[in-house]
């Protein structure tokens, strides 16, 4: 699982970009001299260590949701039917896993790999937490639903 990896783009790149339409189009490289790019996550496994199975059947679609959670906000168990995952803008978060009670928590700035068709929940402490969550679904597809745990 790769969390972090940086490289910079030399500004040699030789694709043209339009700016408006009155303008006329003009290498990239005479804008930006340099671009940089930072791999936040790449990863076939969700942050317990179990490997995605594959995506859902028929179209594809990308969800991306800001949920915002005040402080001592506790989320319901629940599961994703696809693959998603978390970026924390600002806060912390922490998630339980419902098999083990596992914990992680994330920080501004983490990324997380979400579980799939695994009973876990989240909920913060004394601190808010605001974050981005990307699902890879297909149209209709609920994308949490919540489970009942005794």
């Amino acid at each position: 699982m790769v969390i972090s990896n940086s490289a910079v783009l030399p500004g040699k790149l030789h694709c043209l970009i339009p700016l408006s339409p009155d303008k006329a189009r003009v290498p990239f490289r005479q804008i930006n001299q340099s671009i940089a790019v930072t791999s936040l996550l790449r990863t076939t496994t969700s942050w317990d260590g179990t490997r995605y199975a594959g995506y859902p059947a028929g179209q594809p679609e990308i969800t991306v949701l800001k949920i915002t959670l005040s402080p001592h906000s506790l989320l319901p168990w629940h599961i994703h039917p696809v693959p998603s995952a978390v970026y924390i803008l600002d806060g912390e978060l922490t998630v339980e896993n419902h098999i083990n009670g596992e914990k992680i928590t994330l920080r501004k700035g983490s990324v997380m790999p979400d579980m799939v068709n695994r009973i876990h929940r989240g909920f913060t402490r004394d601190q808010h937490a605001s974050l981005i969550v990307f699902y890879a679904g297909s149209p209709g597809m609920i994308l949490t639903q919540p489970v009942s745990c005794r």
